[in-house]
């Protein structure tokens, strides 16, 4: 149902204790790392190669590090960055796939192995068996190797797929374009490159911030309902249990009653932080209103920064984590 007790709550609070403690020392010292080892993989770093899809290698090597310790090897991050490449194929409806003779399903299924072949070659299944052992027995999966495909389908989709998304469009923004997902285009104020990197290097999060208002890199949800309910839409009535939805909440980004002259590029708006990226409210907001809340944002946040600061041939690049449920200081309540 969602709330502080269901499996998903459960599984985002495991995340936080296991991988994503902005206070623990792993944590910090894997993303001061990430500098030096990106520096030495990314042969050729340039803001038109981060706009593309293909930084999606960089991008799945830098979140398997910070979670598991390991920089993977460059065919392993060629297997991982296909939770970007797949994509499409994962938000498709189930009559999609089989009108299609479920022959989307087999790259899906073929990647989900690949997946847990290489959780398995650096033999990390023990914290997945941890993680699985401190669940509540009701959320308990009744196998590891269920949970642990459970928890690299969230990684790989959410985490490899949404901050690659955020850097393709932090990449285009960069250079004074908009990323292919918007429509109507994106008013630049008339700013070039060098005036957007200007931004960028003064405020990096709140440039990303305002790029993924615009262009949003986690903005669909879907569902099942558990009991009828009336949703309010086709003419009301209620809507049977077990019926599926899916719906999208960045389109409230671009409200003009809420973000005025919304696809107006303003990373000092007073308001930034009631932008819904990354499943809801993601900066500033009480986490426990939105239970379903990324874990990784700041990370994305954080691996983003890292590209971009390679990318335009900064200087190293800040760290910008904050200790968890910690407010940009931006991130007024309204």
């Amino acid at each position: 149902d969602g709330g502080p007790r269901s499996s998903w709550a459960e599984v985002r609070r495991e995340f936080h204790q296991a991988w994503l403690s902005e206070s623990g020392s792993d944590y910090q010292q894997r993303l001061k790392n990430l500098d030096g080892l990106l520096r030495e993989s990314w042969k050729e770093p340039s803001l038109e190669s981060m706009a593309e899809e293909t930084v999606s290698l960089h991008v799945s090597r830098c979140i398997f590090y910070v979670f598991f310790g390991v920089w993977v090897t460059e065919d392993e991050a060629t297997v991982l960055a296909l939770w970007r490449g797949l994509a499409t194929f994962f938000v498709q409806p189930r009559l999609i796939h089989r009108l299609a003779f479920n022959l989307t399903l087999y790259p899906i299924m073929s990647l989900r192995a690949q997946t847990l072949g290489i959780v398995r070659k650096y033999r990390l299944e023990p914290v997945f068996s941890r993680m699985n052992a401190s669940m509540s027995p009701g959320n308990r999966r009744p196998s590891d190797v269920q949970f642990y495909d459970e928890v690299m389908f969230a990684i790989g989709f959410a985490g490899i797929g949404g901050a690659t998304a955020g850097a393709v469009s932090v990449g285009k923004f960069l250079m004074a374009q908009e990323s292919p997902d918007v429509s109507g285009g994106v008013d630049f104020g008339g700013r070039d490159q060098a005036a957007m990197i200007s931004i960028f290097q003064k405020e990096p999060q709140k440039f990303i911030q305002e790029t993924c208002r615009i262009s949003s890199p986690v903005g669909t949800f879907t569902t099942c309902l558990k009991r009828a309910e009336d949703l309010g839409i086709l003419g009301g009535g209620l809507s049977p249990a077990g019926t599926f939805l899916a719906g999208v909440i960045n389109v409230a980004n671009l409200d003009p009653a809420v973000f005025p002259e919304p696809l107006r590029f303003d990373p000092f708006r007073p308001n930034l932080c009631d932008a819904l990226t990354w499943n809801g409210k993601a900066f500033g907001a009480d986490e426990d209103k939105y239970l379903r809340i990324c874990p990784g944002r700041f990370l994305a946040i954080e691996i983003i920064s890292h590209l971009a600061h390679i990318a335009i041939g900064a200087s190293k690049s800040p760290m910008l984590t904050r200790p968890r449920g910690a407010r940009d200081s931006s991130c007024k309540s309204q």
